[in-house]
């Protein structure tokens, strides 16, 4: 029979997956800022979304409640290989969002040009204030994610 110990690297590699998933399963909520505003007539941001405090919720969960458990440097590892994976996943999701927002914004300047009438400028304006609206909700989010990180590092 093998020792418990040797199990040990294996039952990290799980949990840091599982805790990942977790959290990077909230994270894809950056896929839905473009939906919530555009076309909307929503106000500018001045929040970050209720996605990000969601995708900390199990990272915060496996330090409270498992302190008093597990050796407090297995609890970091744990975290610190969650968020570096779920970090790297969001990174690419506001990545692949922003993308699409500056070619959606490119379309229609280009629709824009080809048809120069009026009704095309109103709607064109409203839709770059709401493309500044989702890079601000994402720029709001990422900070946001960024500071209660951090929290988490430090606790």
């Amino acid at each position: 029979a093998l020792p418990i110990s040797s199990c040990v690297p294996s039952l990290s590699n799980r949990i840091i997956q599982d805790l990942s998933e977790a959290c990077f399963s909230c994270l894809k909520g950056a896929l839905d800022v473009p939906r919530l505003y555009r076309r909307t007539n929503k106000e500018m941001p001045s929040k970050a979304s209720p996605y990000v405090d969601n995708a900390l919720k199990p990272l915060q969960q496996i330090q409270t409640e498992y302190k008093d458990l597990v050796n407090v440097s297995i609890i970091h590892l744990w975290l610190g290989g969650a968020l570096s994976e779920s970090t790297q996943k969001y990174y690419e999701t506001v990545s692949d969002v922003l993308n699409s927002v500056k070619k959606m914004e490119e379309s229609l300047k280009r629709l824009k040009q080809a048809r120069k009438t009026a009704s095309s400028t109103i709607s064109s304006s409203r839709s770059n204030s709401d493309d500044d609206k989702i890079r601000l909700q994402l720029a709001l989010d990422v900070e946001h994610f960024g500071e209660e990180m951090q929290k988490i590092g430090r606790a």
